[in-house]
């Protein structure tokens, strides 16, 4: 898709300005081809927010 601007000034001087728009390049794809890809989070914590010890403080149900 492209768009046409016209342009002048008052020196009665016109163009015409065309813009076009390219088509984003696709990303690297991550990981070895035919393997497949997990990714994982770790939640990094003090000892008191430990599940053992919430569950000492608040019981099993502490959610």
């Amino acid at each position: 898709m492209s768009r046409k601007i016209h342009l002048t000034n008052a020196a009665r001087r016109d163009a015409t300005v065309i813009m076009g728009f390219l088509k984003p390049e696709l990303p690297p794809k991550m990981g070895v081809p035919g393997k497949p890809v997990s990714f994982r989070r770790y939640l990094a914590s003090a000892d008191e927010n430990l599940h053992d010890s919430l569950v000492n403080k608040h019981g099993e149900d502490y959610a």
